[in-house]
């Protein structure tokens, strides 16, 4: 019987792992494209990175040393430590950044960064009124 490796979730609590965390998020993008883009298309709390106009998912920026596997795994329910949820994540990294906010300019970068990053019309067919922003 095949093993299921169980992740230790723990949340972040610096700015370098939130950019770390990035790095990894958009370097592997391509090769885990399905995550991604489910990721993109559930998403409603967002850190964009200022230097580069990129942008992550709160959920996934927010745990430390994430990988997509980790976090697929996560998603199954094959984690510990830290509550695999979205509040937890957009509290520690609100802890370092600020609070979120709603942004028309920013939700247009976001459609645009979409259709560059994964796919043209990533973001059809949602309403960016949800979406809140904060800036790394």
């Amino acid at each position: 019987m095949e093993r299921i490796k169980i992740v230790t979730l723990s949340l972040i609590t610096t700015r370098e792992e939130i950019l770390k965390n990035f790095e990894i998020f958009i370097s592997g993008a391509k090769n885990n494209f399905d995550l991604a883009y489910s990721l993109c298309r559930t998403t409603s709390y967002w850190v964009c990175d200022s230097k580069f106009f990129n942008f992550g998912p709160s959920k996934f920026l927010g745990f430390k040393n994430i990988t997509y596997t980790d976090y697929e795994l996560s998603r199954q329910g094959n984690s510990r430590g830290a509550e695999f949820n979205g509040r937890d994540t957009r509290k520690a990294i609100e802890k370092i950044l600020g609070q979120y906010a709603a942004s028309s300019e920013m939700s247009f970068k976001l459609l645009a960064w979409g259709d560059e990053f994964l796919k043209p019309g990533t973001f059809d067919g949602l309403s960016q009124e949800k979406s809140r922003f904060v800036t790394i």
